[in-house]
């Protein structure tokens, strides 16, 4: 495993203890709500937690398609930065979904819905692969 490889796994490391740190939160704390949540809100909130999963894996693909787009007078991104850019995208789609299920239990969502945007937000994070980096020879080519 090469470094940036291994940097990005260690980030990804660190959001999924951070995931885990706001269930151990959830549990400590118990939700503020006293009235009922509006059935709307809640669907609207898991909904956006459920496209953030999947932009968390349909990003990198949609960035890599604009990228090979770009005008040639804009300033080159190496293909490194740019790996690690679309990486760290993906992995803050998936925390943003473990977040949305916190603003679920904070404002009394139905258990239900806060367990099933979590699963999914933790699994998308277990099962996440930031595939190879380019190699380093491309990253010290000189650029024309």
């Amino acid at each position: 495993m090469n470094a940036p490889q291994r940097q990005m796994r260690i980030i990804e490391f660190c959001f999924v203890v951070f995931g885990l740190l706001l269930i151990y939160l959830m549990i400590k704390i118990p939700a503020q709500s006293k009235g009922s949540v509006n059935p709307a809100f809640e669907l609207v909130v898991t909904l956006i937690a459920l496209v953030s999963v999947a932009m968390g894996f349909l990003a990198p693909r949609f960035l890599e398609q604009i990228a090979s787009r770009t005008p040639q007078s804009q300033p080159r991104v190496t293909p490194l930065k740019r790996w690690t850019t679309v990486n760290l995208l993906s992995l803050s789609f998936f925390n943003a979904c473990n977040l949305f299920g916190f603003v679920l239990h904070s404002v009394g969502g139905r258990v239900q819905l806060v367990e099933i945007v979590f699963a999914a937000g933790m699994i998308s994070l277990l099962l996440w692969n930031p595939g190879n980096p380019p190699a380093a020879e491309e990253e010290n080519a000189p650029q024309s």
